[in-house]
């Protein structure tokens, strides 16, 4: 049986619809900076390079672009998560709050009995 190949656009197609299924709120509105480039990155070097032959030769050269590698890699950076994003506010700052503003943490022996 052959393989669906997928050009880079249904790739990123792909990649899309399931950023919008996966972190779109009631509205379809997207607030997470994760975008479907990041989701489409394989975590794994068979998904990346393809598999690994006879004594470590590998058997194709360049990412999978077909529809069965492009769908695990979409599942697997959803589920896993771990993916990195900066939503464009300053590093120093949560939620609009200088880290210098925090009231400062209680240490573990404190809260020990």
């Amino acid at each position: 049986m052959g393989q669906l190949q997928l050009t880079a656009g249904e790739q990123g197609a792909f990649a899309d619809a399931a950023r919008e299924l996966r972190f779109a709120d009631g509205e379809g509105e997207i607030k997470t900076p994760i975008t479907a480039a990041q989701l489409l990155r394989p975590r794994r070097d068979e998904d990346a390079n393809g598999p690994v032959g006879w004594r470590g030769s590998r058997t194709e050269v360049g990412p999978k672009q077909d529809l069965w590698h492009t769908m695990n890699v979409v599942q697997e950076n959803v589920i896993k998560g771990g993916l990195h994003a900066h939503n464009g506010q300053p590093m120093n700052t949560l939620e609009g709050v200088h880290i210098g503003e925090l009231p400062p943490a209680k240490s573990r022996a404190s809260t020990r009995m």
